[in-house]
């Protein structure tokens, strides 16, 4: 049922988009206007808003991990879009689902890969996202490469299912329940746990994972962890054009023996967020070695994230013929190409 809404968007949804301002709204640029349906609410009808802030407030009004269908309408300067398209995600109220939002919505971090990686953005072919949260990278993922294949891995229980539902619409995109480790294994769930209400700590980015160090772990917070070789191999991915690299810490892990990352061989483009606060300077040391090691220069950054890239041919410069941060109408997994009519879905043809 929670599809469905999704995907429709309910009829007056759609009709109170189709006469909203097409200003964008503040603080979220270029995305004009946001409908708000809090399911399973009593006595609560779908509300438009025009302010960000308000969207973010009416939010905060509602009971923790609350489902909150949004329906955002975005504007023509929106990085993701030719004139106005439309988004549909769904979010959990007082968690950091809409700070994740704001990251690859409204500031869009990843909106810019297309033209500042050195690869033509319709060549890329497969996507492997690690750490995919609530699944809105790799929504932006799959529109700013409209012929990859998207691999997305969490290891959050009700977040993967809210990954699932939020990426179900589109065929290029395979959401995989489980941990980026550095062997394929079992590990248990670290806090903050969004399954379980008690703990309350919804400013927390996402969950972290670590080693099983005893056999008394409760068995629903065990979770399958996979050597990224093992996940190129189970998902048919025999080279990968970008790697998105976001694991509360894990990164560590992944990255601890130069020997055994030799899957990196098969990565054009990595874009990884370090997270410094857990992790050691020396920790950090390493890992830029390794990158050197298998032929990874420095790219620069995307809001949070770093990039690395081993040269490419001079045919496949993203500047040279991969455009800019903006997406066609259609996403389908065929050409890429869009009318970027006005009232085109992003997800619409996939």
């Amino acid at each position: 049922m929670l599809s469905m809404w999704l995907f429709g968007a309910g009829f007056v949804g759609a009709l109170m988009v189709a006469w909203a301002a097409r200003t964008p709204l503040p603080d979220c640029p270029g995305v004009s206007t946001v409908i708000v349906d809090a399911l399973f609410t009593t006595n609560q009808k779908p509300q438009l808003f025009h302010n960000w802030t308000n969207v973010y407030t009416r939010t905060l009004e509602l009971p923790p991990f609350t489902p909150v269908a949004l329906r955002i309408n975005l504007s023509p300067s929106h990085k993701l879009a030719q004139g106005a398209a439309t988004m549909n995600f769904m979010l959990r109220s007082n968690t950091s689902d809409f700070a994740v939002l704001e990251q690859h919505i409204c500031r869009c971090d990843f909106c810019g890969l297309g033209r500042q990686l050195p690869l033509e953005r319709h060549s890329v072919l497969s996507v492997l996202d690690l750490g995919g949260n609530c699944g809105l990278a790799a929504t932006v993922l799959a529109a700013v490469y409209p012929n990859a294949r998207v691999v997305t891995v969490e290891p959050g229980t009700s977040t993967f299912q809210l990954l699932a539902v939020n990426t179900a619409h589109n065929r290029r995109i395979q959401a995989v329940y489980g941990a980026a480790w550095g062997s394929s294994t079992l590990i248990t769930l670290n806090g903050p746990i969004y399954d379980h209400e008690v703990k309350q700590e919804a400013t927390d980015w996402a969950t972290s994972v670590g080693p099983l160090q005893t056999a008394a772990a409760s068995v629903s917070d065990l979770v399958p962890a996979w050597a990224v070789d093992d996940l190129l191999a189970k998902y048919h991915l025999g080279a990968v054009d970008v790697l998105k690299v976001d694991v509360e810490g894990s990164e560590a892990v992944m990255f601890r023996d130069s020997k055994n990352v030799q899957w990196l061989r098969r990565v054009k483009c990595l874009v990884i967020e370090w997270h410094h606060r857990h992790l050691s300077d020396r920790q950090y040391e390493k890992f830029k070695a390794i990158m050197d090691r298998y032929g990874l220069k420095p790219l620069g950054r995307f809001g949070e994230h770093e990039g690395f890239c081993r040269p490419q041919p001079a045919s496949f410069g993203g500047r040279s013929g991969g455009g800019g941060g903006g997406i066609s109408g259609g996403s389908g997994s065929g050409s890429g190409s869009g009318s970027g009519d006005a009232s085109t879905d992003l997800w619409g043809g996939v």
